[in-house]
């Protein structure tokens, strides 16, 4: 008669989150070598409590309520956790949604029979949270304002059209509008044209330092970088 084989024990990290999401092992299945449990079959067992609860464990949970994340897996907030297990709440399935979400029960305030915390309240006071969140972190990130859209000046030192400069790049503008010649003004426009923003800061200050270096080349540069 042979021997039975033992299972092997859990994972530490399926035994740490079991024990974060309130779910005994004992009537876990699992799917590691040698039937091993899992973080995957934690989770799974999660998943299928919190339907019931009318959410599911993964689906909706926005980034910043998430404490920790690895490889997009779900991992809840020890703290949140920790102060949950203190609040009286008759439906485990409430105290998971909660620790998921990253939610303090003790700020929830209950609407079901006898002031009772139901799945609806946890899910409206983590929206009510995610805003808060949402406002903070606009506030303290705001978005850079939008440049002005630039306007040609309302001439030019060798008297070309205005408009003409908008066939140049920006960091080109200046200068085509201060070349003192038509011939030096376009002289620009055909050595720039279709460049963008960064290529044409940087072929300026090649340019430039060319200019500087030979004392000008040709007339073109020396009337507009002097």
């Amino acid at each position: 008669m042979t021997g039975r084989i033992a299972r092997p024990a859990p994972t530490a990290a399926a035994t740490r989150l079991a024990s974060a999401l309130g779910i005994s092992l004992a009537g876990v299945a699992g799917s590691g070598p040698g039937c091993q449990i899992t973080e995957d079959d934690v989770r799974a067992v999660a998943a299928r409590r919190d339907y019931r609860a009318g959410t599911s464990h993964l689906a909706g949970v926005p980034t910043e309520s998430r404490s920790l994340t690895t490889g997009g897996r779900l991992a809840v907030d020890p703290a949140v956790v920790s102060a949950n297990t203190r609040v009286g709440v008759s439906d485990p399935d409430v105290r998971t949604l909660a620790n998921t979400r990253g939610v303090f029960l003790s700020r929830v305030k209950g609407t079901g029979t006898g002031g009772a915390i139901t799945p609806s309240d946890v899910l409206t006071a983590a929206a009510v949270q995610d805003h808060q969140r949402a406002v903070a972190h606009r506030a303290a990130f705001p978005a850079p304002k939008p440049e002005p859209a630039w306007e040609p000046p309302p001439f030019t030192a060798s008297g070309i059209d205005p408009k003409a400069l908008l066939d140049v790049p920006a960091p080109v503008r200046p200068a085509m509008a201060a070349a003192e010649t038509t011939a030096a003004a376009y002289a620009l426009r055909e050595r720039y044209a279709g460049m963008t923003d960064d290529e044409a800061r940087g072929a300026l200050a090649r340019d430039r330092a060319v200019s500087c270096d030979h004392g000008g080349i040709g007339p073109t540069r020396r009337n507009v970088w002097g």
